[in-house]
């Protein structure tokens, strides 16, 4: 059927494309590139839409067919309605339907329907696309973001680069989450790199229109770079032994020193104190924590001390002062 044929058109890979879509002998619609199928849209007759769409900037689906279903042209409803689907596969159109809103890719929500419905395709309106805000440039930034940060290699093109957001970025966010949980337990801040890798990833994600999910990805790519960056340090870095020296590190900043600090035993460790707290404190306590392990040492040493002190000066019942850590 006709509308079968037109269906074709939205398929994602066209393995068996009908002849007469073809550059070679066809509408011009489709070329073959090293046995793939390619919307190309170099045709004459969708070269003459496109020309149309230049005068005019926008019409609507009915006077398109009135302007080139009748002599001279006399083009066929379904084969302008074919043009219309490979330029708005090759980035030349944007469709904006009876309810506003504007449909970029054959795969945003509703753009199968205005194509198959005549009322809708009658009031549709159809705009030249003058200056794609995702060209090539900013295709290749995302892409190279895919390959680099995620080791996923994607098309540098908007569906697949689309398709890839919605794929992979859920699991990204599942990854977050679980780790933004065990830095929580282990009581520290979340790292506001981390926060904004999260808030990104949601943005990408909030429409599933393919122009509008292209500019979030492409607006966020810093925060995304840096934040699966630090992510990925943290997954490497945050083994349960270093949980373990964290939680240690944070006992003696949170209940030795205040013991020390209860019986005036403070006097000479201001310097290590505050190493200790500046490296608990931190957005990433994590690195280099072995570099504050002599400071929790001598810390630990006139714990020690003080606790035998007053053991030995005390009797044993009345010793409440340092409790057994």
């Amino acid at each position: 059927s006709k509308d079968k044929d037109l269906a074709e058109l939205f398929k994602t890979e066209i393995t068996s494309p009908n002849p007469k879509f073809l550059d070679a002998g066809g509408l011009g619609l489709l070329q073959m590139d090293a046995g793939r199928v390619n919307f190309s849209a170099h045709g004459s007759i969708p070269t003459k839409l496109k020309e149309h769409l230049q005068h005019k900037y926008s019409t609507t689906g009915q006077a398109l067919v009135n302007d080139f279903g009748m002599p001279p042209h006399g083009y066929p409803r379904q084969v302008i309605k074919a043009c219309l689907i490979a330029l708005l596969r090759t980035e030349a159109i944007v469709i904006r339907d009876a309810g506003g809103a504007e449909l970029t890719s054959y795969k945003d929500l509703g753009v199968k329907d205005v194509f198959l419905n005549e009322t809708q395709f009658n009031r549709c309106e159809i705009i030249q696309n003058k200056e794609p805000e995702i060209g090539p440039r900013q295709k290749v930034a995302c892409a190279k973001f895919f390959s680099e940060a995620l080791s996923k290699e994607v098309e540098r093109e908007n569906d697949a680069l689309t398709d890839a957001v919605f794929q992979y970025f859920g699991p990204v966010q599942q990854e977050l989450d679980d780790l933004k949980d065990r830095l929580h337990k282990l009581g520290f801040v979340v790292p506001k790199r981390l926060l904004e890798l999260g808030d990104a990833l949601s943005k990408c994600r909030r429409d599933r229109r393919v122009q509008t999910t292209l500019l979030a990805l492409y607006h966020h790519l810093d925060s995304l770079k840096e934040g699966v960056a630090l992510k990925q340090e943290l997954e490497e870095h945050l083994t349960a032994s270093t949980e373990q020296t964290l939680l240690h590190l944070k006992e003696v900043l949170v209940q030795e020193v205040p013991q020390l600090q209860d019986v005036n035993g403070l006097d000479g460790l201001q310097a290590e104190i505050e190493m200790l707290h500046d490296q608990l404190s931190s957005e990433t306590p994590w690195r280099g924590y072995a570099d504050v392990q002599p400071a929790v040492q001598v810390i630990q040493i006139r714990y020690v001390e003080k606790r035998r002190a007053l053991l030995e000066q005390q009797p044993l019942s009345s010793i409440a002062a340092i409790p057994a850590g």
